[in-house]
């Protein structure tokens, strides 16, 4: 933010920006940090929330990458010197965890917390895709992959093409035998507690029924 915007207007823009309501009231103090010099470059804005809550509201938002005012701020917690350096350690933990394991840099890696309490959660992305046409053995293979992924440390987000539009994810069911692809499916992401986000028809096609094929 420039130093010529006036700071408090422009902090409660960006936080009705995110949260869709004047947090106002929320706020306890919005301030400057440090001393004020001739070079263009700005200083960073200390906002105090009231509570933890809306704290936590603003720091996961990912709205600001796609504003039109806001997309060039980035939103961190005030730390002290001794929890970033905590931060750092606890980071390099995880990450030596996970590259005795896998390669580190298929992985995302977040803090979570709050200060003087923070934890680490790691993300491995996968990008699947199944031909609606796959045999038994790519079944298989597919369903062996899952399991494998899913024996990895950390969180995992799968994400793709899993062409299974005969599913009624309303009721987590597939009117079929049990051998099915479909059903062993289901009774995979049962088993390890896997959670369909999409739940909503994202295949639209003229003359077919609507589908949700991407998990």
């Amino acid at each position: 933010m420039s130093e010529k915007e006036n700071i408090k207007e422009s902090v409660n823009k960006l936080l009705k920006e995110i949260s869709g309501t004047d947090l106002g009231t929320e706020v306890v103090e919005i301030s400057r940090l440090g001393r004020k010099s001739d070079e263009k470059k700005s200083r960073p804005v200390l906002v105090q929330f009231s509570n933890y809550t809306v704290k936590n509201l603003i720091l996961n938002c990912a709205k600001l990458k796609k504003s039109l005012n806001f997309n060039k701020v980035i939103i961190n917690h005030d730390l002290s010197r001794e929890d970033r350096i905590s931060n750092r350690k606890i980071l390099e933990e995880k990450k030596k965890e996970i590259g005795e394991k896998d390669d580190v840099s298929k992985w995302s890696f977040r803090l979570k917390g709050v200060p003087g309490d923070f934890y680490v959660i790691a993300f491995k992305k996968q990008n699947l895709l199944k031909s609606p046409n796959s045999n038994v053995g790519n079944n298989d293979l597919l369903l062996k992959l899952i399991n494998d992924v899913l024996a990895l440390p950390g969180e995992t987000l799968l994400f793709g093409d899993f062409n299974f539009p005969d599913i009624n994810w309303d009721t987590s069911s597939f009117e079929g035998n049990d051998e099915r692809v479909e059903n062993r499916f289901l009774n995979l992401l049962k088993d390890k507690f896997l959670i369909q986000h999409i739940n909503h028809p994202t295949r639209f096609r003229d003359d077919q029924t609507s589908s949700i094929l991407d998990l």
